[in-house]
């Protein structure tokens, strides 16, 4: 059991962490501007900057829909987590699944409008800073992103 519960705790923060980056990346990215945001990221360690800012649309759907299934995965993991603090909880018996649920919410929320805050008050270094690891979470979820993007609408 210890080494499952390591790796969901390993998850939960990999995720947290990339959702999180790529947050506060497009908001500074989106408080730049087009043009600010491509000289800004040409002095930055982000990756694959010719494919991604050939197209702001493609740029801007590729971070959106990586952070979406980021934060997904993040609630996904941690609720896993919990059932495995947890193993008797039952579903639809026990009042400790809403508890769970406010937990991912809140610190979901809470990390989302600090970040937020940080990203218009220091749009500059909150680009510079978060566009290494960013890049590396979209370059690992850019097949995943571009499955989803090409699909239809439902």
């Amino acid at each position: 059991m210890s080494y499952i519960f390591f790796i969901t705790i390993l998850l939960v923060v990999f995720f947290l962490i990339g959702a999180s980056a790529l947050t506060a990346f497009n908001t500074a990215a989106l408080s730049l501007g087009k043009f600010q945001t491509k000289e800004s990221l040409k002095k930055s360690n982000f990756f694959l900057s010719n494919f991604f800012l050939t197209s702001w649309d493609r740029f801007y759907t590729t971070i959106s829909v990586t952070k979406h299934l980021l934060y997904l995965l993040y609630a996904i993991s941690l609720f896993f987590l919990f059932l495995l603090i947890f193993p008797n909880v039952e579903m639809h018996k026990s009042p400790l699944i809403f508890l769970f649920a406010a937990i991912t919410i809140f610190i979901f929320l809470f990390l989302d409008f600090i970040l937020r805050f940080f990203a218009k008050s220091f749009t500059n270094t909150t680009l510079i800073i978060t566009s290494l690891i960013s890049s590396i979470y979209l370059i690992f979820f850019l097949p995943i992103s571009a499955v989803l993007k090409c699909q239809p609408n439902l």
